[in-house]
């Protein structure tokens, strides 16, 4: 037992050792976990002490501000893009005059958000059916936070600073979980402190990592040379980032708008989105690795299936849990000891679909590393059918579960079916756009 013990350990240590992507991965799976464990301490926090109505608007707003961010993982993918380009050039100290240029570039569009979204709060509380106005504020307070964390992930990922990726996610998990339970269970039960708690959390990640990108990056030596022009590669990929995004978080939008009364639906929208991001951490260790300026090479082709390999193991993994021990998970996470068959079927669901989204995702940022964009257009006609269809057939929550899961495994087939034929782009530089 000990020899085959020691076998498995060396060949492990070996193949380690030799494939760069699988330890990226292991790095950051590992730090995306613990980061993941805090998180759902976090929902189990605020969800046994929020009243089921509260609750409900935190998973709305949490949500309303994951579709303001997916579309700037526009910024992620090209900031990741053009880093790892500009790397690749030996120009690393211009990676710091990219991250300068687009964080000025962010914190005013932030600022103008948070204006507007102050000027409109009346208008966005009467949407969402709140009564109240405290919620929207601490919302758009929070947006500017959101707004850079694309920014620095994206730098991050493209120079493969995988540890200080990790670790401030970790940090700004702990300081969600500290502050959210403070505020909800010491002064008072209401959405507004969830969203203060997540808000805050969000910053403290980028601040922490903006100061170790800043760090890293201030001991190389800058050149004369100008930035890539990052604008049409921004509206190319904005578009698609939106796409998915409506794909994966627009479902407890449009219940809460299309079907105000339903409160558990929340719950399985929580709990099934759980299962979508630990195959994240694959994506992101992936995109560095087969971004190119010009042909696809066999080793980057190599890289996309093994990359795919694992998401689908990760999904299965996760999706096995859910189906197996909803009443558990629910149980533990959010308190609810006797959840009705319902309850525990739509978590089954949304669990499924999060696990197909999770193998979209990987087929799409392949391609926008590749800057196939073209072959990325079954998203965005999935997206606009999703919507098209939800806004005339939404008569009970599962009609909005059917477009969902249609939709996904309908871009998935269709994206598999072009990531595998991949073509021969004419060699350019990095100032490619």
């Amino acid at each position: 037992m000990q020899v085959t013990l020691r076998k498995l350990t060396y060949y492990f240590n070996w193949h380690l050792s030799k494939n760069q992507m699988l330890r990226d991965s292991i790095l950051l799976f590992v730090g995306y976990l613990i980061a993941h464990a805090l998180n759902m301490l976090y929902q189990m926090v605020v969800s046994r002490r929020l009243p089921a109505t509260e609750y409900a608007l935190l998973a709305a707003f949490v949500g309303a501000l994951l579709i303001v961010q997916y579309p700037l993982m526009m910024l992620t993918t090209a900031l990741s893009r053009y880093s790892s380009l500009l790397s690749q050039a030996g120009r690393m100290g211009d990676v710091r005059r990219l991250l300068s240029r687009w964080l000025r570039r962010s914190l005013v569009a932030g600022i103008l958000f948070v204006v507007i979204g102050v000027l409109v709060r009346h208008q966005i509380s009467d949407m969402l059916h709140i009564g109240r106005t405290g919620p929207v504020i601490v919302a758009v307070l929070s947006i500017p936070a959101f707004l850079m964390l694309p920014i620095v992930l994206g730098v991050s990922q493209g120079t493969q600073h995988f540890g200080w990726n990790a670790g401030t996610t970790m940090a700004g998990s702990v300081a969600r979980l500290a502050l959210g339970s403070l505020l909800i269970w010491v002064f008072h039960p209401t959405s507004g402190w969830g969203l203060l708690a997540h808000g805050t959390g969000t910053g403290l990640n980028v601040l922490a990592l903006t100061a170790g990108l800043y760090w890293i990056l201030s001991r190389y030596e800058t050149t004369a040379q100008p930035l890539p022009k990052l604008r049409f590669f921004l509206l190319q990929s904005g578009l698609v980032q939106i796409a998915y995004a409506t794909l994966m978080t627009a479902d407890v939008i449009l219940v809460k708008l299309f079907i105000p009364q339903e409160q558990s639906f929340a719950y399985a929208a929580t709990l099934g989105r759980l299962t979508v991001f630990l195959s994240s951490t694959i994506v992101i260790a992936m995109f560095p690795k087969v971004t190119t300026s010009g042909r696809i090479t066999p080793e980057q082709l190599s890289v996309f299936k093994q990359s795919l390999r694992y998401t689908t193991i990760c999904a299965i993994i996760a999706v096995s849990g859910c189906a197996i021990f909803p009443r558990l998970f629910l149980r533990i996470l959010f308190g609810i000891h006797t959840p009705s068959r319902t309850l525990q079927l739509m978590t089954i669901a949304m669990a499924c679909i999060m696990g197909v989204s999770a193998l979209l995702n990987t087929c799409l940022q392949f391609l926008v590393a590749q800057k196939r964009f073209l072959s990325t257009s079954p998203v965005l006609l999935a997206a606009a059918g999703y919507l098209i269809a939800s806004t005339f057939w939404h008569n009970e929550t599962w009609h909005i579960l059917l477009w969902t899961g249609l939709s996904n495994t309908m871009a998935l087939f269709a994206l598999l079916l072009t990531c595998f034929k991949v073509p021969a782009p004419p060699t350019t530089a990095v100032q490619e756009c």
